[in-house]
């Protein structure tokens, strides 16, 4: 009897405190690329209009950048889609210097306090010949009230689960993904891939009233544990 009770309560106690995702007040996406070689380059950028309603994903973005001469080569590349970002660079050199470099850019905004949950998984694959180099990483920024709270930039693969409580009015969350890749001035070979698979969602702040009758409910079972417990025996 007490058992079932007390799995009453905390379920009473988890449907008093749970609530609907706080939707994103807008989200945008915009992907930028360029590739460099001795005397061409290519720059493209894109930038998605405002989602149509809060909490749902703008349109997809792809932006790719090639510059080729005789012996020069470097493309990069960038999708932004909902959830999974992907960013790409290439650049093979026979005789000098050539660069490429691409970027996939999130940014969501939130109004009123509550606790943002960042699910991300990262992964890099990179390669270049000697003096050459590729890089790829993610940079992490939230803002809270026009204020940095959160900064960091990952360099490794790895998945990373971060949950912030923010307070105020105004949040905004920025996900930036980088590839790079560069070749020795002598020429060289580097390419390099990114990925992002992430999830942004924001909950709000149990609400004090619900978190007392929870506590209220707990304490009744305690006392009516002690009660009972005596005749018991």
């Amino acid at each position: 009897m007490i058992q079932r009770i007390a799995a009453a309560i905390a379920l009473w106690a988890a449907a008093a405190v749970a609530a609907a995702a706080v939707p994103a007040t807008t989200v945008q996406f915009q992907t930028n690329t360029i590739a460099l070689v001795a005397d061409a380059s290519d720059a493209r950028s894109e930038s998605s209009p405002l989602a149509p309603a809060p909490g749902l994903d703008p349109v997809p973005l792809f932006t790719s950048a090639l510059a080729v001469n005789a012996t020069d080569f470097a493309s990069a590349g960038a999708i932004a889609s909902g959830g999974l970002f992907s960013t790409s660079a290439e650049a093979d050199s026979a005789t000098g210097f050539t660069s490429a470099a691409a970027d996939a850019h999130y940014t969501s905004t939130y109004t009123g306090p509550g606790v943002i949950n960042l699910s991300l998984q990262f992964t890099f694959e990179g390669a270049a010949s000697a003096g050459s180099a590729a890089a790829g990483s993610l940079s992490v920024v939230v803002w809270s009230g026009g204020v940095v709270v959160f900064d960091q930039l990952f360099s490794t693969t790895g998945s990373f689960d971060l949950q912030m409580p923010l307070y105020g009015a105004d949040h905004v969350v920025d996900l930036q993904l980088f590839s790079e890749a560069s070749t020795d001035p002598l020429g060289g070979f580097a390419a390099s891939s990114a990925q992002l698979a992430f999830d942004v969602a924001m909950a709000p702040v149990p609400e004090p009233g619900s978190l007392v009758l929870a506590l209220a409910g707990l304490a009744v079972l305690g006392a009516w544990t002690h009660r009972r417990l005596p005749s018991q025996r």
